[in-house]
């Protein structure tokens, strides 16, 4: 078994195995391991604040001849070895009759356990690698003594603030993201591998066909194309041979596909041309076309159209000019004017541009490529969203979401920029194609850079909507996915078609909020037109024929050809017309709105749309005494801030009926407490009791239902910035950026909270110092073990001299040494002037730092008070545990031993039996030091009993009592075991055989 818990050792072990620094120290039984490195008993002393140590050592060493050595100390607890020939009844007699003189709380005598081993061990090992030598009974203490030196000759600084601390703040938050970018190199050359595949392959598959813009291909008409279609000629005739001779052929043609009496030409095309000329067709037409044929006297015809259709232009009209001009005028020069046609305008002249599968294919590349490049934008912002990491930065006096993401965004951006350009150029080397010139690759960089600052902030936004990371990868992917089907229409376009004109002009207006979808409209756009003008800049225009040329068509009524401007000529759309610089304008436009909205919806900033209801129940008659006193003190503080607009001086923070509610079950319900000047509060409950809750109420991660807290002057919600900023928090999880080492960590949350820069490495050296990290500085937090990860984390909290810390089990899963280490620093730092609130499950923590706690059970306090007092409740009970021979550790021998603790200690309850450790619990008026010589004067009478403890209640018993009585759940779970065990005994009763009727007398 490989543990950190020396409780499970103690019971569990024969044989240990002290591992430190990759070696094995030492190898055997508990009793070898303390003959071996000289380890007796432990004296522990819970003491007062102004207890005096030099008195403490010279009054318990009058009852030894061998020296007594201070252990250590830990916060409020002091322990002393003491050797095994010293005259313990008659210390431990004289310890509790001057318990008041000696400003001592409780006394402890117990054996060594595995928890002194392992530290005496442990030290030695870190000494002799060193190269240090002490006493071994030293060691623990000069460790202790070299941490104060370190805290209390610190050097001193002055908090930075104003512009200068702005400028530190900003610099440190380039630093991290810097960071991030070189530990996570192998994601963006990941990233710009597949963007640059992706460009390949595009490349390649457009070398293979020609970019095209006009639809030239020849098709074969059939009639039975149109047997099932419901077209009808309407036609008027004046009076002419000519007007007459043209409704013959109409009305015969017309009569080839229905021979219903009235007919409607088929939108803008021509009877006679129907047949021979199929591509004069339009793609799709939803109404009718009414074709009016005027023939003048003097021999011009006037043609006047009213259509409604989606798709047209003057292709078709074209066309069908030349072939009525060729039908009906022969050689003759005809004046023909066209009127009333609303699609006449050279403007929308270009929706008859084809968007070849090469445009297609280059907007897919464009997607899927920036997409690539994209991806690691989400990488950093969600995993310190998870970690906690970007809550604690953001909770820094002065640091903002703004100044959060800005340096994120610029970094990310250039990066992109960086990478699209060396992309561009070779694109530029490897496609030698005429439409791509230098010039051409320029201005389709502007594309890309509105594309990447418009994408990048979208990316961001949906961290807003889900804390998962996979989920928010799977977003961004499925959001170009379906642009990529939108604009390839496999399934977009019967959803399309079945709006009506304006549904559509909103529906594709609502698509351009897409930054995917604006890339590639404007990037088609741009080749389109492209295209035209490198296609067309030969053309001459004075030809015959170039009144069918689509070249000639953009001068109005003069056939010439005229370059069009590729940002700002509109032809892109089916409802909703929009050219390049218009999807540049829509993307910055986007980018601007989307920073706002990431400001906006930040859950940092959602605090401030709210106000919690300081009402509260007023449920006084079910309190205990200690907590109602507590929550008068409170509102006592509230009525003087009110007054005064700030806490009286000795109070740090005031909470007033903090509850949260989630649906319908209060979490929390009706806290008040009090943290004062170089106190140490702790918050004490089982699993679920709303204590975590607590502190995510305090430092912003969780909205409060109701209630208030202040802290100095800063009140919560009023001032929320400075209210959050005065908290150094150590969250249950880790906090860290894992791409981060522990010294970068630190600096950066050094230059965050204002220490100046000419003090930042002496102030990180410190902190890593204190909990001996130095071996583990420069390790990526990633590759750290759970409990230098912890180290690290607790150090963050306390990094910059903040007021207040909170500490949310900061032991939890730590070694026995750095949990000393961490209790002597805080310990320390509370000496100091500074105050803490504290959340463990460790009661030893508790006893040796906290000056008061406070128990919940659901969601409430039970009890506020000191150890002290709440130890003196049960100041009669005695804990006693024995150990046993292997040979005893059997349920047989178990009445046997039963038998002798009974007779010894009338009224004593075995409370526990493990591994041949039984555990007794005792309440009498005997004193320590007489059930202490009870005990030995048994140890020698018999030898199957190897080793003894004896200790007044602790709070781990106080806390276990008072949880036990209160937590309804587990009053129900006790009473269903009751029960059970009642039904056993009278099954077991029942069972039993009837006595005889026939006895002796």
């Amino acid at each position: 078994m490989a543990t950190n818990s020396m409780e499970a050792t103690d019971i569990l072990a024969d044989r240990i195995a002290i591992i430190t620094n990759g070696i094995i120290e030492c190898y055997g039984s508990k009793m070898y391991l303390n003959q071996r490195y000289g380890i007796g008993y432990i004296l522990s002393l819970v003491v007062h604040e102004n207890y005096n140590l030099h008195l403490l050592q010279t009054e318990i060493q009058k009852f030894s001849s061998e020296v007594i050595t201070l252990r250590g100390i830990m916060g409020l607890v002091i322990r002393f070895d003491v050797p095994r020939n010293s005259r313990f009844t008659k210390l431990l007699q004289y310890l509790n009759n001057n318990k008041q003189r000696l400003n001592i709380v409780s006394v402890t005598f117990t054996t060594a356990s595995i928890e002194n081993q392992f530290l005496r061990i442990s030290l030695a090992s870190h000494f002799k690698e060193r190269g240090v030598k002490y006493p071994s009974k030293e060691y623990e203490l000069i460790v202790q003594q070299r941490r104060q030196n370190i805290l209390r000759n610190a050097k001193p600084w002055d908090r930075l603030s104003g512009t200068v601390l702005w400028y530190q703040q900003i610099f440190a938050m380039f630093f991290k993201k810097f960071l991030h970018v070189t530990s996570s190199w192998k994601l963006y050359l990941l990233s710009i591998s597949l963007a640059t595949i992706t460009l390949i392959l595009a490349t390649m598959i457009n070398e293979l066909s020609n970019c095209t813009i006009f639809d030239t291909t020849e098709k074969t008409m059939s009639l039975k194309d149109y047997v099932d279609s419901n077209f009808k000629t309407l036609y008027y005739a004046a009076d002419s041979t000519l007007a007459n001779k043209f409704l013959v052929t109409l009305y015969k043609t017309s009569h080839s596909y229905n021979e219903k009496g009235t007919y409607h030409v088929l939108r803008t095309i021509s009877a006679s041309e129907i047949m021979t000329n199929p591509n004069l067709h339009s793609l799709k037409f939803k109404d009718r076309c009414l074709i009016s044929v005027d023939i003048q006297s003097d021999g011009s015809i006037d043609l006047m159209y009213s259509s409604t259709f989606i798709h047209s232009g003057p292709v078709a009209l074209n066309l069908l000019n030349n072939a009525i001009l060729r039908h009906y005028c022969g050689s003759n020069k005809c004046n023909i004017e066209l009127k009333n046609h609303p699609l006449i305008h050279p403007k929308k002249w270009q929706h008859q541009f084809v968007h070849s599968r090469n445009i297609r294919n280059w907007q897919n590349a464009a997607i899927i490529g920036t997409l690539f490049l994209l991806l690691p934008t989400i990488d950093l912002g969600i995993k310190e969203l998870n970690s906690l990491s970007k809550m604690l930065q953001i909770n820094t006096v002065g640091v903002s979401t703004l100044m959060y993401w800005i340096p994120i965004y610029i970094i990310d951006l250039l990066i992109y920029i960086i990478t699209v350009l060396i992309l561009a150029a070779f694109f530029l080397v490897t496609y030698n194609e005429e439409i791509f010139l230098v010039t051409d690759i320029v201005q389709v960089l502007y594309i890309f850079l509105f594309y990447g600052a418009c994408a990048i902030p979208f990316n961001y936004c949906i961290q807003l909507f889900t804390r998962k990371q996979q989920n928010v990868y799977l977003i961004v992917i499925l959001i170009n996915i379906f642009v990529i089907l939108l604009l390839n229409g496999f399934f977009i376009f019967p959803i399309f078609y079945t709006f009506d004109h304006y549904g559509r002009y909103l529906f594709e207006l609502f698509l351009h909020i897409i930054p995917s979808y604006n890339l590639a409209c404007a990037l088609s756009n741009y080749l389109i037109l492209n295209l035209y003008n490198k296609k067309c800049s030969k053309n001459t225009c004075d030809t015959e024929i170039s009144i069918e040329d689509p070249c000639c068509q953009n001068c109005g009524e003069k056939m010439c050809f005229k370059s069009l401007n590729t940002m700002l000529t509109r032809q892109s759309g089916q409802d909703f017309f929009h050219s390049v610089f218009d999807d540049l304008i829509i993307m910055l436009s986007m980018t601007i709105a989307l920073h706002l909205i990431l400001q906006i919806f930040e859950e940092a900033n959602r605090l401030k749309w709210y106000r919690p209801i300081v009402s509260y129940e007023n449920n006084n008659n079910t309190l205990e005494l200690t907590v109602i006193n507590e929550k008068k003190q409170v509102e006592e503080h509230m009525k003087f801030y009110k007054e005064n607009q700030c806490l009286p001086k000795h109070v740090v923070l005031a909470a007033k009926n903090l509850t949260k509610i989630y649906g319908k079950a209060k979490v929390v319900q009706n806290i008040n407490f009090n943290v004062y000047q170089r106190d140490c509060f702790g918050l004490l409950g089982l699993n679920g009791s709303g204590k975590s809750t607590i502190f995510k109420m305090l430092v912003g991660q969780t909205r409060m239902s109701v209630g208030k807290a202040v802290i100095y002057e800063y009140e919560f919600l009023k001032n929320l910035e400075m209210f959050i900023g005065m908290i150094g928090y150590c969250p249950q999880v880790s906090g860290l950026n894992d791409f981060m080492t522990g010294r970068q960590h630190l600096i950066l949350y050094a230059a965050l909270r204002g220490i100046p820069s000419e003090n930042l490495i002496d102030e990180v050296n410190k902190w890593i110092d204190l909990l001996d990290l130095l071996g583990f500085e420069n390790v990526k937090i990633r590759n750290c073990s759970w409990d230098i990860q912890r180290k690290i984390s607790i150090l963050q909290s306390l990094i910059g001299d903040l007021p207040l810390i909170l500490l949310d089990e900061p032991s939890s899963g730590i070694d026995v040494i750095a949990r000393q280490a961490i209790c002597d620093v805080l310990y320390q730092i509370r000496e100091m002037g500074r105050s803490l609130l504290i959340i463990t499950h460790n009661m030893q923590e508790a006893e040796a730092m906290c000056i008061r706690v406070g128990i919940l059970v659901d969601g409430r306090f039970v009890v506020i008070d000191s150890c002290e007092n709440l130890k003196r409740k049960h100041d009669n009970n005695f804990i006693l545990t024995i150990s046993v021979t292997p040979v005893f550790q059997d349920p047989q021998h178990l009445v046997i031993i039963n038998n002798v603790m009974n007779e010894a200690f009338p009224g004593i309850n075995l409370k526990d039996f493990h591994l041949g450790i039984i555990e007794y619990g005792l309440e009498s008026n005997i004193s320590h030091s007489n059930m202490f010589d009870m005990l030995e004067q048994l140890r020698r009478r018999y030898p199957w009993i190897t080793d003894f403890t004896i200790h007044q209640s602790s709070m781990d018993e106080v806390f276990l009592d008072l949880a036990i009585k209160n937590d309804s759940i587990i009053q129900k779970q006790i009473l269903r075991r009751t029960k059970f065990l009642n039904f056993l005994k009278r099954f077991k009763q029942r069972s039993k055989p009837r006595a005889s009727i026939f006895t002796n007398s």
